[in-house]
């Protein structure tokens, strides 16, 4: 029987090794690369113009912007993190920003929930622009479950762990009450009949 604890820790111990390597190149893009380079990589929006401004729940600012170039492809989308900068000071490559999170994006629209309770003095001095943040969700989610898989010892989720990673083989019961349907050809009629008759689980992997 595999040591499934072990290769579990493992598996987090990559994962951490990809989120860093994904960080270190996101920060590599983000940080180095000019606004054209960042368009290009569709990680940032520029320039842009304010259309609109209005307060929300919890009297966030809400504000709506529209790109001029949109023809470019990105990687925008809601609820994705932000940080919405202005180029309009001299202050070299270190714009002035506020983070936000975005409701959502349509066509050449962006509307996005500004964090913090104050709105920037800068955002009506034009040369607007937004980047897009590295997400670490996805990871962190990632990382929340094998933690929670590897401290499992006994219980359902256990033993449904234990079946998924081949330690031990799903059970099926054939309780002889499957009837055939017509509608379905002979394979759909196995695969739900697999279904009817798994105690643990059953995978259809299909168009």
């Amino acid at each position: 029987m595999p040591d499934l604890q072990e290769e579990l820790k493992l598996t987090l111990k990559l994962l951490k090794q990809e989120w860093e390597e994904d960080l270190r190149q996101y920060r590599e893009k983000n940080l180095k690369g000019t606004l054209a380079d960042k368009k290009k990589e569709g990680i940032c929006w520029y320039p842009l113009a304010l259309k609109n401004v209005k307060t929300g729940y919890g009297d966030r600012y809400i504000v709506e912007v529209e790109r001029h170039d949109s023809n470019q492809s990105h990687g925008f989308q809601s609820g994705k993190s932000v940080s919405l900068f202005s180029n309009s000071l001299d202050v070299g490559s270190n714009f002035p920003r506020v983070s936000g999170v975005v409701n959502f994006v349509r066509k050449d629209v962006m509307v996005i929930t500004l964090t913090g309770d104050r709105l920037p003095n800068w955002i009506n001095e034009g040369k607007l622009g937004v980047d897009l943040l590295f997400d670490e969700a996805s990871y962190r989610e990632m990382e929340r479950t094998l933690k929670f898989l590897i401290k499992e010892e006994t219980g359902r989720v256990a033993e449904l762990r234990d079946i998924l990673l081949g330690a031990h083989p799903a059970e099926f019961l054939d309780t002889g009450k499957f009837n055939p349907s017509a509608s379905l050809n002979e394979g759909q009629n196995e695969a739900v009949n697999l279904v009817h008759s798994a105690r643990d689980l059953a995978i259809i992997h299909g168009p």
